[in-house]
């Protein structure tokens, strides 16, 4: 039976120069691109003049609030929904079957900001 397990790596640089080396970023792409469903991998780079340097699919900006709600597959409330007071999905971002794990690592103080930040948009973390 093959597993449900999917992963999602959210990776930032500073600059495309500064990102993993390819004998590590090239299997985790060439895996991604073969098998979306198993691995989602989201490189972030701040420099936008530095998206030139590299031959990988980069994202200009930081890893923020909307970042990890496309990825978590969070759906805000449109106006519509504030005004017609609609209520949210009550399965949560897990939804029924699926169970979330959010590992975050890097310097200690974005590390805490990530913490606050996800357990903000998914308060049973």
């Amino acid at each position: 039976m093959p597993s449900k397990t999917r992963f999602t790596l959210l990776h930032g640089s500073r600059s495309a120069r500064d990102l993993p080396p390819p004998a590590i970023l090239g299997p985790l792409t060439s895996i991604a691109q073969d098998d979306p469903s198993r691995l989602r991998l989201k490189l972030f780079v701040d420099e936008k003049a530095s998206t030139s340097d590299s031959s990988y699919d980069l994202n200009v900006g930081r890893i923020d609030r909307k970042a990890v709600e496309d990825v978590l597959e969070i759906r805000r409330p449109s106006m519509w929904d504030k005004l017609l007071r609609r209520k949210p999905d009550s399965k949560g971002v897990a939804g029924e079957d699926r169970k979330l794990l959010f590992l975050v690592c890097g310097p200690d103080p974005w590390v805490f900001c990530v913490k606050h930040a996800v357990h903000k948009l998914i308060p049973e973390t």
